[in-house]
């Protein structure tokens, strides 16, 4: 369900979704990841950074974790970090609509 909705933009959902999972199992590097791409879409990007890394540390503590996941992790933090630096200059576009 939780995919599904971030794939919607349906993002409040997404995240409640997501965080329940969390509840759940909170070492899941997949549902870090999973709330940072959420926090990425609602342009939460200090946040999501700091969600990406989490994951990351997790992704390599865990068994399941592949280094493509390493790897992918590491590219989303980039593009993360990349989006949040975006986000602090003045967008006079989006000011005047």
């Amino acid at each position: 369900m939780k995919l599904i909705s971030h794939q919607m933009e349906r993002f409040d959902e997404a995240l409640s979704d997501t965080q329940k999972s969390l509840e759940l199992l909170p070492s899941s590097f997949k549902a870090m990841r999973t709330l940072a791409r959420i926090r990425m879409g609602k342009e939460d990007f200090e946040q999501a950074v700091i969600d990406f890394k989490a994951a990351e540390e997790a992704a390599q503590i865990s068994p399941e974790a592949k280094p493509a996941d390493l790897k992918g992790l590491a590219d989303e933090i980039k593009a993360a970090e990349v989006q949040l630096k975006r986000s602090k200059t003045k967008d006079y576009y989006k000011i005047l609509g």
